[in-house]
């Protein structure tokens, strides 16, 4: 099971970079889309985001990857399994277990949020700490440290991933990613 920490040799020297997995990086649904699945894992028709191969490899160079979704242990590795390739190992892989469950007030909506404090206990300062999340609610107690991306729903023209990449490079080179604008991402150079 992935879920473990993958690997943690002493203290990290590279800037941690955490990815959601549901309409972040990949689209995964019981209705299939106009197009072919990138592959189906337990009913789910599953579109990888354009890019996603390029995105993990280039990125993998900078920063140390991890995984943290909302999903159950058994999809979530069962997904990272079928997008990180062999060579390239996440820190770890963090569900649902991982997440703090929030209910939302005004629509006593179930969320789970992210407390980025955990990932502090690897070694990683929040301040070399970016999560790309498609929600956030999920990490509203660490919105200096997120990154918005749109919510991908299968459109096979998305470049988002292809853009953020180039963002990510500017912002490993910054001391502290908390300090960065990030909102403005798509049209902003650092």
């Amino acid at each position: 099971m992935l879920s473990r920490i993958m690997r943690m040799p002493g203290q990290p020297t590279r800037p941690l970079l955490i990815l959601d997995l549901d309409e972040t990086l990949i689209r995964a649904t019981m209705t299939h889309l106009s197009h072919a699945p990138d592959f189906v894992v337990f009913d789910y028709a599953s579109y990888c985001r354009p890019f996603l191969s390029s995105f993990i490899a280039e990125r993998s160079t900078i920063f140390d990857l991890a995984i943290w979704s909302a999903g159950t242990p058994e999809y979530v590795n069962k997904i990272t399994e079928r997008l990180f390739p062999v060579q390239i190992k996440p820190v770890f892989v963090w569900c649902r277990d991982r997440c703090d469950p929030f209910v939302y007030r005004n629509t006593e909506q179930l969320f789970y949020q992210k407390d980025l404090e955990k990932a502090t206990t690897l070694g990683y300062p929040l301040s070399r700490i970016v999560i790309v999340e498609d929600n956030p609610i999920n990490v509203q107690n660490h919105s200096g440290n997120a990154l918005y991306i749109s919510s991908y729903q299968g459109d096979p023209s998305d470049r988002e991933l292809e853009l953020l990449g180039s963002f990510l490079d500017q912002l490993s080179k910054h001391p502290d990613f908390r300090t960065q604008e990030k909102r403005y991402w798509r049209s902003t150079s650092l």
